[in-house]
């Protein structure tokens, strides 16, 4: 089975509330499904970032901390993704 993943935005060094309430509601359905729930969060500073995802429900936490994407807006970093997900 497939598992699902959640893209965690960063505001500041810090994960945003909307996705610390995603990781929640989708912790509940990937439950239901049988299936891992997948956090990934990419920004700079974001030590002990992998706790907190996983307080929130993440089964497995991927994250990359890179002073290159820093000034980054959540929307950019998204778009990148979706954009190598479809290569």
């Amino acid at each position: 089975m497939n598992n699902i993943f959640v893209y965690c935005e960063i505001e500041d060094g810090k994960v945003a509330d909307v996705s610390l309430e995603l990781l929640t509601k989708v912790g509940g359905l990937a439950d239901t499904l049988g299936c891992e729930l997948e956090a990934l969060a990419l920004g700079h500073n974001l030590a002990g970032i992998e706790r907190e995802l996983a307080e929130y429900g993440g089964d497995r936490v991927h994250f990359a901390d890179l002073v290159l994407i820093h000034n980054w807006s959540g929307r950019r970093i998204y778009r990148r993704l979706s954009r190598m997900r479809t290569e």
